[in-house]
């Protein structure tokens, strides 16, 4: 996914990587990641970029990453899609056939 400013975000099977000003930035579970497995990627209105995971869902708003896992027990399944409806909603598709809002 690319962002506002044309960040390239790639997710991995070891975190998640941003390409910026032509070098990598890389992110892991000691950034604040529930999981290096990522499933999907997802930018908001406000140019937050949300990330599901293997174990759960974190959004980075600014250089802020903060793990959203907690919020709803199935999160923690995996989150392997992320919608943003036309209304500025997220959605999280879950591997237990859940989608929270």
């Amino acid at each position: 996914i690319i962002d506002r400013e044309r960040n390239l975000w790639i997710g991995t099977h070891n975190g998640l990587a941003k390409l910026e000003s032509e070098r990598f930035v890389n992110f892991d579970k000691r950034d604040g990641l529930p999981n290096g497995l990522i499933f999907s990627l997802a930018a908001d209105r406000e140019g937050d970029m949300w990330i599901g995971t293997d174990n759960g869902l974190t959004v980075i708003v600014g250089n802020r990453m903060t793990d959203l896992t907690s919020l709803h027990p199935k999160l923690a399944t995996g989150v392997r899609f992320l919608y943003r409806t036309r209304d500025g909603r997220m959605l999280a598709g879950c591997e237990e056939f859940a989608v929270i809002e």
